[in-house]
């Protein structure tokens, strides 16, 4: 009997197996590139709403973070002994890739993990997203760095999008959330990232001013005879 795909929202999404593979991918990558000490730090998600991307990482120590900022509660669950070493896969595009495809985006990720790991324990600033620090790492590891994948995503049902309000800057119009659109009523603020304009609840072409009317320009009399304005002559 043929085994049954798992799927989710009419994709098929990676197995269990394939799951398994990746873990083991992450940690045999750390072993490699000699940080075992993050292996116990290290977690792992599988996205059902990553319709374009394979994956993502996101790596913080909570004891290099300024007093000010706060560990956002939905990351809280992934912080062990006071580090994220937080990995995403994408659970629909994971069976579209090839085994290679797989792994190297397994690396990909790790790798972001080890650069930020290593500058943080060098006192260094947080490293470039896909900067020299990254490539080095990705060398390492025996993988070629490259940004982005090459997986066919085409017919991916991607999550309805909840943007059905609409707000306006100075430049265009932006569809928001009606959760956004609450905000903005109440006060909150948000801007455009192209003119740094407020959003304004509504669409732009409704709030252009309306045209000022013209003065009628008053008739000219020349030696006695009036000539008559222009709206009289049909102008």
């Amino acid at each position: 009997m043929a085994a049954i795909n798992p799927t989710h929202n009419g994709n098929e999404i990676a197995t269990h197996e394939m799951r398994v593979q990746a873990a083991n991918d992450a940690i045999a990558t750390l072993r490699a590139l000699g940080r075992e000490d993050l292996i116990d730090h290290l977690t792992i998600e599988w996205s059902t709403r990553f319709t374009s991307r394979l994956g993502d990482a996101c790596y913080f120590n909570t004891a290099s973070l300024p007093a000010w900022r706060q560990v956002p509660k939905k990351i809280k669950k992934n912080v062990i002994d006071g580090i994220c070493a937080h990995v995403r896969f994408s659970a629909p595009i994971w069976p579209r890739a090839s085994v290679e495809e797989r792994y190297n985006t397994v690396v990909h990720e790790i790798a972001h993990i080890v650069a930020s790991h290593e500058a943080d324990l060098a006192g260094r600033r947080k490293p470039q997203a896909h900067g020299s620090e990254w490539k080095r790492v990705m060398l390492r590891a025996g993988v070629r760095p490259e940004r982005c994948h090459h997986v066919d995503t085409k017919g991916l049902k991607g999550k309805k999008s909840r943007k059905t309000e609409v707000a306006h800057c100075d430049c265009k119009d932006h569809a928001i959330t009606p959760a956004m659109a609450k905000k903005i009523g109440n006060g909150s603020l948000y801007y455009c990232r192209s003119c740094k304009g407020y959003l304004v609840l509504g669409s732009k072409d409704s709030h252009l001013p309306e045209p000022e009317a013209k003065p009628e320009p008053e008739p000219t009399t020349i030696n006695g005879y009036t000539i008559p304005s222009p709206s009289a002559m049909g102008f």
